[in-house]
């Protein structure tokens, strides 16, 4: 009986200590597939070649991006300081996030940054933009990305 109590109890116990350690990680490995950038100032457009692949980190059970460009909520999903703010969306068909920020506390020079992923194609879509103070001078990218799932190692 005593044995029966002490199994029961290690087993409730592991249960509730490791209840983090069933969330659902997803690492996801995105390749540049093309991008412009676009110069408001200079009234000029490029296309982007050799952007660097990104990894995103997702957590599909809490419904949070973990790691991804430009995102800083991983706790919560939403974040906001003196120099950021920003928030994570999740429906049945796309993930999003957006970012605004100022480069420096001082400054008015504005980034905005904003992410879709497709859940069934894998395709994400980046945009960012780039504000100068006092002036309608920006610079803009777009880009896309095909993402898939990447598998550990080891």
């Amino acid at each position: 009986m005593i044995n029966l109590k002490k199994i029961f109890l290690t087993i409730l116990f592991t249960l509730v200590l490791s209840g983090g350690a069933f969330a659902e990680e997803l690492t996801l490995n995105c390749k540049f597939i093309s991008g412009e950038e676009t110069n408001e100032r200079y009234q000029s457009q490029k296309k982007l070649n050799n952007e660097m692949d990104v990894t995103l980190i997702l957590n599909t059970k809490l419904k949070r991006v973990l790691k991804a460009p430009y995102h800083y909520g991983a706790k919560s999903g939403m974040w906001s300081d003196d120099l950021s703010h920003g928030k994570d969306n999740w429906s049945d068909t796309e993930i999003s996030w957006q970012h605004f920020s100022r480069l420096k506390k001082d400054e008015k020079i504005q980034l905005f940054y904003s992410a879709k992923l497709n859940r069934y194609s894998g395709q994400m879509e980046t945009k960012k933009l780039l504000r100068y103070p006092n002036s309608d001078d920006h610079i803009g990218t777009d880009s896309m990305y095909q993402c898939s799932k990447k598998d550990k190692l080891f």
